[in-house]
């Protein structure tokens, strides 16, 4: 889905909720900003 969303030009995601892969996420260069824990 990262992948997808840099593809389309998406420079982020903020979501309410959490976020699982976020190693992956970290290597990708691709910030995601969760209220969850």
């Amino acid at each position: 889905m990262a992948t997808a969303a840099q593809a389309r030009g998406i420079a982020g995601l903020v979501i309410s909720g959490c976020v699982r892969d976020a190693v992956q996420l970290q290597r990708l260069g691709f910030p995601v900003f969760a209220t969850g824990t």
